[in-house]
């Protein structure tokens, strides 16, 4: 079995620690270790951490004096022992069975795991399901939204992370996407199509208080470092597969208005990619059932608590 280090930084997190903990510890086996940074807590967030580490032996626990979130996961990538990362945030409610499940899906030309998650309000109030994009060439071309891939729900190889460059602090807050845009490069970026976590939308978080110059990043981002168009001119044809193959899995017509709005993203960033579908985005989901229903309400609902 592939040992994983399950990685989490955590900055003043002693409201949610307990749980959060609990989660990873179900998610390890006995042979993976857990690193916990510690980046400059005020709260008892370093003391609850002590408790653990005493109970657990294969938690580690690094604390600095608040060096920022980049900082902190490349030195938790440093001093990790093994070759895969599992991802937290303390914030967030993981399935016990997240990593067994991405852990499956591991092979020689894996990058990535992620998988489908849940939109969750600070009172737990559900807001919406966000469904993965499942296979590589799909992945790769959601990067434009880059919703489909959850930094806090993801498995990574830590060679390719490291051979990369490991995260890069201009790139924040869009730290993860530029490390997606250059991994997706060397290695293949996949997803269980299972909700296996969910993500808390905070007034206070980067998604929330920073989201203007998180969309600014991330466009700089991808021009920047671009799309691997390489792969997805000799795969393009994949992409009818997959839009299919979700005809098979759950939130079936979520995945295929999604994986529509990519293609038809793709060619805006990029007029030369040839077709591959003869009906356009604006006409499918025009007609689509979901356009200004569900997804809609949810979208409202996320955007008005963040403006409370």
């Amino acid at each position: 079995m592939v040992k994983i280090t399950h990685l989490m930084p955590v900055k003043d997190g002693a409201r949610y620690l307990g749980k959060t903990l609990q989660a990873i510890s179900e998610n390890a086996t006995e042979d993976d270790e857990i690193i916990v940074v510690n980046d400059g807590s005020t709260d008892e967030t370093l003391n609850l951490l002590n408790r653990y580490s005493n109970k657990q032996s294969n938690l580690k626990v690094i604390s600095t004096k608040g060096i920022g979130i980049v900082k902190s996961l490349n030195l938790g990538l440093t001093e990790s022992t093994n070759t895969w990362i599992a991802r937290y945030d303390v914030d967030d409610i993981y399935a016990s069975e997240r990593v067994a499940k991405q852990r499956a899906l591991i092979s020689h030309r894996t990058a990535a795991v992620f998988c489908d998650y849940e939109l969750i309000l600070e009172n737990g109030q559900h807001t919406g399901v966000i469904p993965s994009a499942v296979d590589n060439l799909a992945t790769i071309i959601s990067l434009l939204f880059s919703q489909q891939t959850p930094h806090p729900g993801v498995i990574m190889n830590k060679n390719h992370v490291v051979d990369v460059g490991g995260y890069i602090d201009e790139d924040f807050p869009a730290e993860d996407l530029s490390l997606w845009l250059r991994i997706s490069k060397y290695g293949e970026l996949i997803s269980s199509p299972e909700v296996l976590f969910k993500y808390r939308v905070s007034k206070i978080s980067t998604s929330g208080s920073r989201q203007n110059e998180a969309r600014n990043k991330k466009l700089h981002l991808l021009k920047h470092y671009g799309l691997p168009l390489n792969i997805i001119q000799q795969n393009f044809s994949e992409l009818s597969q997959s839009f299919n193959d979700y005809t098979h899995l759950s939130f079936a017509n979520e995945r295929k208005l999604l994986l529509k709005r990519n293609i038809h993203e793709l060619r805006r960033f990029y007029p030369d990619m040839t077709r591959i579908s003869r009906f356009s985005y604006p006409i499918f989901a025009l007609g689509h059932p979901l356009t200004f229903g569900k997804l809609a309400k949810q979208k409202l609902k996320r955007l008005a608590f963040r403006r409370l």
